[in-house]
């Protein structure tokens, strides 16, 4: 039978060779044919597995946000002891220091981050604050502690 086809020569392990009988019965075509179906498939379908790197990556972005989170709502926890359910009209609570690791789980980054952007001055650390505080607050570096700054 004349092809312009060109011709592999291969050896499967036993394993894949069973399963590729299986599927060429089940399929009712020849080797061949299930061959190039398959490489078929291989070559022309996108790739069916998003990029494991940029999930990893989404997936540690979305872990400093909830860790973020549970520290906001750990400094509420602390400064807010024991209000009663429906009692609406009580202030904000005011927001203690935080040491460098408090402030950089709040902010959803590294210490080493954080320290990196506070030193490149006070106006660019509050405004960068700013941004990446869940409450929107500005913070103040004063010695080894983080201060919210009352606006």
């Amino acid at each position: 039978m004349a092809t312009e086809n060109q011709r592999i020569v291969g050896y499967l392990p036993q394993d894949y060779y069973a399963q590729l009988r299986e599927y060429m019965e089940r399929e009712h075509i020849s080797e061949s044919a299930a061959l190039v179906r398959m490489v078929k498939q291989f070559f022309d379908t996108p790739n069916a597995h998003p990029d494991v790197e940029a999930e990893v990556t989404a997936l540690k972005t979305q872990m400093q946000q909830v860790l973020s989170r549970i520290g906001v709502l750990e400094q509420l926890a602390q400064t807010r002891p024991a209000q009663r359910k429906g009692s609406a009209s009580q202030p904000h609570p005011m927001l203690q220091s935080l040491s460098r690791e408090e402030l950089a789980r709040r902010m959803g980054v590294s210490s080493e981050m954080l320290l990196e952007v506070a030193s490149k001055g006070e106006t660019e650390f509050q405004q960068w604050c700013r941004h990446r505080d869940p409450g929107k607050r500005l913070w103040r570096r004063v010695g080894e502690l983080f201060h919210p700054v009352e606006e």
